[in-house]
């Protein structure tokens, strides 16, 4: 028994895959994708705060993105017309800003969205609440939407 016939079967069924997948999908990527602000999902727990011996330039500032990862819009979900989604994952910072938990707390209902959602918090900065010159650990929600 050769291969031949199995491995010309196989590949007429990739170019029949590949020409039925450029014909659904559009041309571009639809849509940017957006962060929303951090919202506080608890009480603040210090792991202990920054103790600051020098001159403080901020007493008092919300946790905040600092530099948001750029995403992508998934392709099969372009590919499948998706006009919009938005996924909500719970992150916990320490004091220093640093991510050291992230979450889905609300699904997109596509997992698609909810896999670039979980890419785009983990690959992005966050500055720390600060309260009277000290930072704090706290855990908060972050909204990752796709329009």
């Amino acid at each position: 028994m050769s291969n031949r016939p199995i491995n010309r079967s196989l590949a007429a069924f990739a170019v029949a895959l590949a020409a039925a997948i450029s014909v659904v999908a559009p041309a571009q990527a639809a849509g940017t994708v957006a962060l929303g602000a951090l919202t506080p999902a608890s009480p603040i727990y210090a792991l202990g705060p920054v103790i600051t011996t020098a001159k403080c330039d901020l007493a008092d500032a919300p946790a905040r993105v600092t530099k948001a990862f750029p995403a992508e819009w998934p392709e099969v979900a372009a590919a499948q017309a998706v006009d919009d989604a938005k996924t909500t994952v719970l992150i916990d910072l320490d004091s220093r800003g640093t991510l050291v938990g992230s979450q889905i707390a609300q699904p997109s209902g596509n997992p698609l969205f909810d896999d670039e959602a979980l890419l785009v918090v983990r690959n992005s900065s966050y500055a720390p609440e600060i309260h009277e010159c000290n930072r704090y650990a706290r855990a908060y929600y972050i909204d990752v939407m796709f329009e």
